[in-house]
């Protein structure tokens, strides 16, 4: 209709958002065009209330929320603002929402996730010696051809209070395997010290600069021997020789996705144990660099899961953690075991 009108008009009311292929966004910059004098349009009147690009690590302070909020002290006040913030604070991973819903920023759909210094105070040295011969289930993250490989074992809280004595804890240890001649080249080329790591115990190596997987499904064989381990999920995309001839050597593998479907709750329970309390790990370096790595994905439901690709570094000791905790959940209630492996 709007060609048969003398003076139509259309209108356009829209918040921020995390996507930067759509229609809103193509009239967020021409409005930008408009406003900064660089196009002249005098059929487009627009008006923009954000905060400045800039402000986004500022989010806490109210004059930020006011730029974002002509209307703040009357159609949203101050209190509600600030409740907000207190959920972000609570929650780190709503803080994308939080900048595009209440401070009208456009951001990616990636998020940084945990909160190291949260994650430091979980750290528990000495918690392997503690936790020998005790029941858990593992999670498998292999190279494809190099760098890191991990695995992770998550213990239940009865097994945990039997051991150290914490009530109502998950307690989650790692190993690491990395071929020798890239420990090098990353701690040279990338300036990540895998050569410490390596002299502390937290990377064990596999021969040349290509990952040899024979090294580890013979560790891996060692590690169920000082563990009862009950099964290890590993990615179903990766079902190759490695995970055949650990399964006839006894280990129980079960075949693990990486979407959304499978990975989307156990994510939002690591989460939830982080932020709680509710999860200690052995004290390492390497794991409090892979936590502080870690960018996870939201889809339209509001299910997170980590992303390798916008990562800024390896997780994969995480990656492989999560699924350990899916397993172990199944294990103990049978309530999550057919949404995490489908």
């Amino acid at each position: 209709g709007m060609g048969a009108r003398q003076q139509p008009l259309m209108l356009d009311i829209s918040t921020a958002g995390s996507s930067q292929q759509c229609f809103s966004y193509e009239n967020h910059k021409r409005a930008e065009d408009v406003l900064s004098g660089s196009l002249d349009d005098d059929g487009f009147f627009a008006f923009v209330a954000m905060a400045d690009k800039g402000d986004a690590e500022d989010w806490q302070n109210p004059d930020v929320w006011a730029k974002a909020n002509p209307g703040m002290g009357s159609i949203k006040s101050p209190e509600y603002m600030a409740e907000q913030a207190a959920n972000v604070r609570a929650t780190p991973s709503k803080l994308p929402t939080f900048l595009i819903k209440q401070l009208n920023l456009w951001t990616s759909a990636a998020e940084r996730w945990l909160d190291v210094s949260r994650w430091v105070a979980l750290g528990r040295p000495g918690l392997r010696t503690a936790l020998a011969g005790a029941k858990c289930w593992g999670g498998l993250d292999l190279a494809k051809v190099n760098d890191l490989s991990a695995l992770a074992l998550i213990f239940p809280p009865d097994e945990v209070e039997r051991c150290t004595g914490e009530v109502g804890k998950y307690a989650l240890l790692t190993w690491h395997w990395c071929p020798a001649d890239d420990i090098a080249t990353r701690t040279r080329n990338h300036r990540v010290p895998y050569q410490t790591w390596e002299r502390a115990g937290l990377i064990e190596t596999t021969p040349g600069n290509a990952t040899d997987y024979s090294v580890i499904r013979a560790r891996i064989l060692d590690i169920l021997g000082e563990f009862q381990v009950e099964d290890i999920a590993f990615d179903r995309m990766f079902a190759g020789e490695t995970v055949q001839a650990l399964d006839e050597a006894g280990a129980s593998m079960v075949a693990f996705g990486q979407g959304m479907v499978s990975m989307g709750q156990p994510t939002a329970e690591f989460e939830r144990l982080t932020l709680s309390g509710g999860l200690i790990h052995e004290d390492s370096d390497l794991l409090k660099w892979e936590a502080g790595n870690v960018v996870v994905v939201r889809d339209s439901a509001g299910n997170i899961k980590p992303d390798k690709a916008h990562s800024r570094e390896k997780i994969d000791g995480i990656v492989a953690a999560i699924m350990a905790l899916a397993r172990a959940q199944s294990g103990a209630t049978g309530e999550f075991c057919e949404a995490f492996i489908a």
